[in-house]
């Protein structure tokens, strides 16, 4: 395993005043060089977007898991396509047999696959992936998050016509950070278009103390700091980021 990552979720200030569910989902994993990571949010207009973001994550997560294992390497945009249509399809069954619609279970999706030497990113809506080319050290946001015609809207993976992006890195990266738009403010500069290493080294620096696989302690600490006074005067909705770093002397140029 070459890879060391951390991931924290903590529930926002508004769901907690509103009586309402944390509605992020998130999963991560490493399997062998490959790193894999989403991050979903349940949309608040949805009446179960939580569980949609859910199924979502579950239902990809699988599907990654099988891939990886079978074929040890990234999945291409058409392969990713097929899986995000198979979670499509099985949370509209699951609907149907509630009674429900699809745009009853809509989230936003942000997916993420590397292996250090490159690094594939699939975008549904306003959650966000950014990495850290190993390098130019800048941090790279690939795909934008994606907003709506109105404000605090975007497009969601249960949409009629799903608006999916995606983007592909053919370089050495050393750091990735997936996040939901809980965090959108913090990471992100809305006027120039970048990410924000004042926020994104400080909180990745600790990946390098030698810890391979899951760092528990981290995943402590960012969970507190999620939950800290100078988050919750930035944003009141949930936030969930992912951070992942790969050994240094693992990255190996072409």
């Amino acid at each position: 395993m070459t890879w060391t990552w951390a991931r924290a979720n903590e529930i926002g200030s508004g769901h907690i005043k509103r009586q309402q569910p944390c509605q992020d989902a998130y999963f991560c994993f490493s399997d062998g060089d490959i790193f894999i990571a989403a991050v979903a949010d349940g949309a608040g207009s949805a009446a179960h977007g939580g569980h949609g973001a859910w199924l979502c994550c579950r239902g990809l997560k699988n599907l990654a898991r099988k891939y990886v294992a079978k074929n040890n390497q990234l999945p291409s945009k058409y392969i990713f396509a097929t899986w995000l249509s198979q979670v499509i399809n099985h949370t509209a069954e699951i609907s149907a047999s509630l009674d429900k619609t699809p745009r009853d279970f809509a989230s936003t999706l942000i997916f993420l696959a590397s292996n250090g030497k490159e690094t594939f990113v699939a975008q549904v809506g306003d959650s966000c992936a950014v990495f850290k080319d190993h390098d130019t050290d800048d941090w790279i946001c690939p795909v934008w998050p994606t907003k709506g015609h109105y404000a605090s809207t975007t497009c969601f993976v249960t949409d009629r016509v799903v608006q999916l992006y995606f983007a592909e890195h053919k370089h050495n990266v050393s750091r990735v950070a997936l996040f939901s738009d809980g965090l959108e403010k913090l990471i992100l500069d809305q006027k120039t278009k970048v990410a924000s290493p004042g926020f994104l080294d400080p909180i990745t620096n600790p990946l390098s103390n030698g810890t391979r696989g899951l760092n528990r302690a981290l995943s402590r600490e960012v969970k507190l700091f999620l939950g800290s006074q100078r988050v919750l005067d930035r944003t009141d909705d949930d936030k969930t980021i992912i951070l992942a770093q790969r050994e240094v002397g693992e990255v190996l140029c072409r």
